[in-house]
């Protein structure tokens, strides 16, 4: 995987009824609002997950070359794990009944040895 910084002209829009701007490229590469790319922000938030934000930051000058602020470690990682946590709350109920743990209530069922069966079992009438 290659990590380098990228120039690139964008088309800028101004909205002619609130005066907004906006760069549609940003949307669609996602990096609006941000200067880093997704696979940026996926690292930071693996190395922010796994130890100290100060030392993901290290690893990210380490490993990527990229200078990043603790500050900008601890934000990505936090936003990507509140998107994440989001996302899995959004299960539908069914989805959550059927992937669930069943509860056991009542009384537990007899544990009989299959032998005891067999020898309990009237045979002949099967014959």
């Amino acid at each position: 995987m290659c990590v380098r910084c990228v120039l690139r002209r964008r088309s800028h829009y101004l909205c002619e009824h609130c005066h907004r701007g906006q760069f549609p490229m940003d949307v669609e590469l996602d990096i609006e609002n941000t200067g880093l790319s997704p696979g940026v922000r996926r690292m930071m938030a693996a190395v922010g997950q796994e130890a100290a934000f100060a030392h993901g930051r290290q690893q990210m000058e380490l490993l990527a070359g990229l200078s990043v602020s603790t500050k900008a470690v601890e934000r990505t990682a936090e936003a990507i794990g509140g998107d994440i946590e989001a996302s899995s709350l959004k299960t539908t109920p069914a989805r959550n009944a059927a992937t669930a743990t069943p509860v056991k209530t009542g009384q537990p069922a007899p544990m009989v040895s299959h032998w005891k069966l067999l020898a309990e079992a009237n045979l002949d009438s099967l014959f």
